[in-house]
């Protein structure tokens, strides 16, 4: 069962998220958006699996020095990258769809990571009063 849930995590998962990279890249290529977001996409795609990555080897399975690493980037560079590439999208977030969601997704990262780093601080001092 453990190899089964490494393979599943480790292998299974970013070949799927890469899959569908490649999907969502041959769209755009086959609409001929103008200037398609490639780049900016696959680092969307990247931070959001590095998330899902982090947290289904937390609960599923051993935390290691790769998932610290993978947690300090998600949590101290990620934000940057993806709030540059929102500054980077803005102008272009009409073009098309994709430059839609990706600009969103950019705009959503820090905005959550703020909101749970909050929430985690709230229920932390809540709990350690009583």
């Amino acid at each position: 069962m453990e190899i089964f849930k490494a393979i599943l995590i480790h292998l299974i998962v970013p070949i799927a998220g890469i899959l569908w990279f490649l999907k969502i890249r041959n769209d755009m290529l086959e609409k001929e958006i103008v200037s398609p977001p490639t780049i900016q996409l696959f680092v969307v795609f990247a931070t959001y699996g590095g998330v899902l990555l982090v947290f289904l080897t937390v609960f599923f399975w051993y935390s290691s020095g790769m998932a610290a690493l993978g947690f300090f980037y998600l949590l101290f560079v990620a934000p940057i990258v993806m709030l540059a590439l929102a500054y980077q999208l803005y102008s272009e977030r009409n073009l098309s769809k994709f430059h839609r969601a990706t600009f969103t997704a950019s705009v959503l990262y820090p905005i959550m990571l703020a909101t749970i780093i909050g929430v985690l601080v709230v229920w932390a001092n809540y709990f350690s009063e009583k």
